[in-house]
């Protein structure tokens, strides 16, 4: 890699050497970190910019299968009793190894082209509501690419069985959506913009754990606890510098 680590970066990478055989998808790491006391993909891409590079300062370079059409229409038959939705064919797909919907999608430009060549009934253009949090960041991670902006991001999912950001915002701040997707975030806020934010509402700020402020924080329009960490290091600092501010 040609950029210099940090020190920070250098101890995650100590810390992960002795566990790096168990670093393959997101979603298998968190249940390992969590089991182990070990940081989180969300944490780990925080700090490197995206899950692959990751991988690269540890040695472990990302395979990825590739499916020609042909592949991808004999698996589909075969399994053709859970090729309905996207979302239920991921489901299904996860447990089997088995190609995800966005392989499908790109192959074919629609999901619902590939069902029409085998002759299953078209998905509603509806995309289904209730996403649990752990859902709404599998499709973050599998579709981070097309997160440039809101308004894009509505537009790539419209016709598909994806959810609108409308839906994904009930769970994330903008800015942890782009980090779940593994893109580079602009910076909005000063860290004394931050202070001064946190001073104004220091009622709430001064007690509130990360998750009670990013709550208050969406009702007010407001820079949310992942901000504040980003800039700080972490929710504690940034509450010890906001102490000292008004003092």
């Amino acid at each position: 890699m040609d950029n210099e680590l940090t020190k920070g970066q250098q101890e995650i990478l100590e810390l992960l050497e002795n566990h790096k055989s168990h670093i393959s998808t997101t979603k298998e790491w968190d249940a390992y970190a969590k089991m182990n006391g070990l940081p989180s993909s969300f944490e780990l891409i925080h700090h490197f910019g995206k899950w692959n590079t990751v991988k690269e300062y540890l040695k472990l370079e990302p395979v990825k299968q590739f499916y020609g059409k042909d592949t991808l229409i004999d698996i589909a038959k075969k399994h053709s009793n859970y090729f309905t939705s996207q979302r239920k064919w991921n489901e299904y797909a996860r447990l089997n190894k088995l190609p995800l919907a966005i392989t499908y999608i790109k192959a074919f430009g629609k999901w619902n082209n590939i069902k029409d060549l085998l002759d299953l009934p078209p998905s509603p253009n509806v995309a289904p509501k209730g996403y649990t949090k752990d859902e709404v960041t599998m499709v973050v991670r599998e579709h981070g690419v097309y997160m440039e902006n809101r308004q894009k991001w509505d537009e790539y999912v419209k016709g598909k069985d994806l959810p609108t950001y409308k839906t994904l915002k009930k769970h994330f701040e903008w800015d942890e959506l782009l980090e779940l997707a593994g893109k580079e975030i602009k910076k909005q806020y000063t860290r004394q913009d931050l202070i001064d934010v946190a001073i104004k509402h220091y009622e709430v700020f001064k007690s509130a754990s990360r998750s009670v402020w990013t709550k208050y924080a969406r009702e007010h329009s407001l820079p949310s606890a992942q901000t504040y960490y980003r800039e700080f290091g972490s929710w504690k600092t940034a509450k010890i510098d906001v102490i000292k501010a008004r003092q």
